[in-house]
């Protein structure tokens, strides 16, 4: 039997958000469309995925803005049943507020964690989210940015395959990505792929829905978590290539508009 264990993993409520950052690495800018995941098809994929995994030690729940999603607090009660997940990470921008009632009602619980990332002035609950969250002694991480690093645009590198091999070496995420029925290493790589602005490869992503045995499926994750060659998305990123740290960006800057990659330079 294959020992399965996820070490990290986002799980995407939504692709709206209420930023729309020019160089979000989540790709969020591109959606003309952002929507919602229905909750019983997380409840349906995070049921299978818990079921053929041993272990899930972190899941990221986020977006787009997963205090925009309406069933936030019936995901997080879900997810804090499923023994097998160890922490649950609420990634959210402080630009929403709540009450303190249903801030209680939905993060109350031993494993979950609130990351603020604080974009300056655009995260304006930022003071009144955390007051809250030390008022009912919920676990929080304030994430304070100083600017973004530069994932490069979306067009096609057209890398050959040495060098596709080493930007997937050198990047090395740990971070797995579940859109709907889809698990995919990166969220660059479900995004883009949901975006249609990446070739989706079946051995990119495991597919929830596949029809066969939980068995057969377990074989494919632990197989998949332990790949060691590239996936299409790496022609389409920048991330820890050459000159990554230093080609620093300002810190969530606003696009009115929708990116289109035909318009990008």
């Amino acid at each position: 039997m294959c020992e399965v264990i996820i070490p990290r993993m986002d799980l995407v409520l939504t692709t709206r958000c209420s930023l729309k950052c020019e160089s979000c690495a989540n790709l969020m800018q591109y959606y003309e469309k952002p929507y919602d995941i229905p909750l019983d098809h997380i409840k349906k994929y995070m049921n299978r995925l818990s079921k053929i995994s041993h272990e899930i030690k972190q899941v990221y729940v986020l977006g787009g803005e997963p205090f925009l999603y309406a069933d936030l607090e019936e995901v997080i009660k879900y997810l804090n049943n499923i023994e097998k997940i160890k922490e649950i990470i609420v990634v959210t921008n402080g630009t929403i507020a709540w009450d303190n009632d249903k801030i209680k009602q939905t993060f109350g619980g031993q494993k979950v964690v609130i990351r603020i990332s604080d974009y300056g002035e655009l995260s304006k609950h930022k003071e009144e989210l955390i007051e809250q969250l030390e008022e009912e002694e919920i676990p929080y991480v304030w994430d304070k940015k100083e600017y973004f690093f530069d994932t490069g645009n979306m067009k096609k590198r057209n890398r050959n395959k040495e060098q596709l091999q080493k930007v997937f070496v050198d990047c090395s995420t740990s971070c797995r990505s579940l859109l709907d029925n889809e698990f995919h290493y990166c969220p660059r790589s479900s995004h883009g792929t949901d975006l249609k602005l990446i070739t989706k490869r079946s051995k990119d992503y495991i597919d929830l829905n596949d029809d066969c045995t939980d068995l057969e499926l377990q074989k494919k994750l632990f197989e998949f978590l332990n790949k060691d060659d590239y996936i299409e998305a790496c022609d389409y990123c920048d991330i820890r290539t050459p000159g990554y740290y230093e080609r620093r960006l300002p810190l969530a800057k606003q696009t009115k508009n929708v990116l289109r990659v035909e318009e990008e330079d």
